[in-house]
């Protein structure tokens, strides 16, 4: 086996692997409707290292992880649980995105700053809604304003 090929084949394992934490950082962040910010002083560190983490540009150690987890209402097992095929065309589409899929939220973020702001002042807004008729209908509103787009 030629080594460089092992180098090159293991980076980019574990750059899909800070990718897929990363998602699920942001995902689990922006369900709870909590900012870089927020999170970051929970767990005492600067909404750039967050973005860091989301974006899969460094890896989260196990103690950060850790802390993230409680941070972030969940176990650490959650941020390896469902990874997918590092081939994964999805990894690499670029599509933005909240959507339910079996109760979970999951959101890809675009590089559209405005977008990823809008998306998040919707989620606070729709987590202020305590009747759940309301939130039932805001809901159903969403989701047939959608259809009618497509």
């Amino acid at each position: 086996m030629n080594v460089d090929n092992f180098e090159i084949k293991e980076r980019a394992k574990t750059n899909f692997i800070n990718l897929e934490i990363g998602k699920k950082i942001r995902e689990l962040r922006l369900t709870l409707g909590m900012t870089q910010s927020d999170l970051g002083k929970l767990v005492g560190i600067t909404f750039q290292q967050i973005q860091k983490y989301e974006k899969g540009i460094n890896s989260v150690l196990v103690g950060r992880l850790y802390d993230l987890a409680i941070a972030l209402r969940t176990t650490p097992e959650y941020f390896f649980s469902n990874i997918s095929n590092p081939t994964s065309d999805s990894l690499y589409s670029g599509s933005s995105a909240l959507h339910e899929d079996k109760g979970n939220f999951e959101y890809n973020h675009s590089k559209d700053d405005a977008e990823s702001k809008e998306i998040l002042g919707l989620v606070r807004e729709y987590q202020k809604i305590k009747n759940k008729k309301s939130r039932n209908a805001v809901y159903s509103l969403i989701k047939s304003l959608s259809y009618q787009e497509n």
